[in-house]
């Protein structure tokens, strides 16, 4: 019983040895081979479309030969995760940095700041009286506008309606020539605003800022309770004019 142990013993340690050594041997033929200059980079595992968002196992990090490495290829997960790919990427491609969307230039596109079922639509300021000139990118506003037979008066068209952009700029916020930011210039006169709406809004605003004389009503951020009132007409300018005496 002891021999048998003992050549149990025996065989298990040769094993061991035996291993290691053609670990040890696996490992020399292996940095004989492979080449020194080696660089991370990141595939994709699936395809990727365009404008989807890109997920961690979509993704995986490899070594290559610096040779063959794209030298904007992105080097690890996170420069990529959670980012939006600008093209469509075959799956065993390299990613590029710049053909993802990182998030301070998905906040220079407008088009990502519009969410699912709504649209942007912009207004020139020469049809628009009020606030613009105050108005700036986050804003809500009302629209009111006056309008002929049928009502003959003033209606609340629109309500807490939401800025999305002043002229070009889509935050309040400029970036400086450092390429770091800051505060946007003060309030002055805009060309366009651009507004946050539903497709049916934007097909009615369209027609009023067309047929009608439109302003813009400032609302507090604290404030996004609808106002119900009836359409203001002369007869209720003569009515609210006789209260006040």
């Amino acid at each position: 019983m002891k021999e048998a142990r003992k050549f149990w013993i025996m065989a298990a340690l040769f094993g061991i040895i035996a291993a290691l050594v053609a670990y040890k041997f696996i490992e020399e033929v292996r940095a004989k081979y492979e080449p020194d200059d080696l660089r991370t980079v990141v595939k994709a595992v699936t395809d990727i479309p365009r404008d989807s968002v890109i997920a961690p196992e979509q993704v995986v990090v490899e070594k290559v030969p610096a040779k063959f490495s794209h030298p904007k290829a992105a080097r690890s997960k996170s420069e990529v995760v959670g980012k939006l790919a600008t093209g469509n990427i075959a799956a065993g491609q390299e990613i590029l940095a710049d053909k993802v969307l990182t998030d301070q230039a998905k906040a220079r596109r407008l088009a990502y700041s519009i969410r699912e079922g709504m649209r942007a639509i912009t207004i020139p300021v020469d049809v628009i009286k009020g606030v613009a000139g105050f108005v700036k990118p986050g804003d809500r506003v009302d629209i009111i506008a006056t309008v002929d037979a049928p009502v003959n008066g003033t209606i609340f068209f629109l309500q807490n309606i939401e800025v999305l952009a002043v002229d070009q700029r889509t935050s309040d916020m400029q970036t400086t020539p450092e390429g770091t930011t800051a505060p946007g210039p003060a309030a002055m006169p805009a060309s366009t605003l651009t507004l946050l709406v539903t497709p049916e809004q934007a097909q009615g605003l369209s027609l009023v800022a067309e047929k009608c004389s439109i302003r813009l009503v400032l609302r507090s951020p604290a404030d996004d309770k609808p106002v119900v009132l009836p359409p203001y007409q002369m007869s209720s300018v003569a009515r609210v004019s006789g209260k006040q005496q």
